[in-house]
């Protein structure tokens, strides 16, 4: 069952096989209709992830901060993200 999900959703392209160290568990449950449903378990995996130190600051104090500047940087938000 596990394996017919991984390839259906590698050829679609909504996966991708990965080298990483670190792994979490999957599994099946049933649904009400009797279907199943696919489950990763990453509770294991989110204990060992490295939390931010610093999280983003508010849009509202960023601009009060740089409200009365006078230089400004071009800072590119969408390859920030990823």
């Amino acid at each position: 069952m596990v394996k017919k999900y991984l390839v259906e959703n590698l050829d679609k392209g909504f996966i991708d096989s990965s080298q990483a160290l670190f792994v979490a568990p999957v599994l099946f449950t049933k649904k009400l209709d009797r279907s199943l449903r696919f489950y990763i378990d990453f509770r294991k995996l989110n204990l060992l992830t490295k939390k931010d130190q610093y999280p983003l600051p508010l849009i509202d104090e960023t601009l009060a901060r740089i409200g009365h500047a006078k230089l400004f940087t071009k800072l590119d938000i969408r390859q920030a993200f990823y």
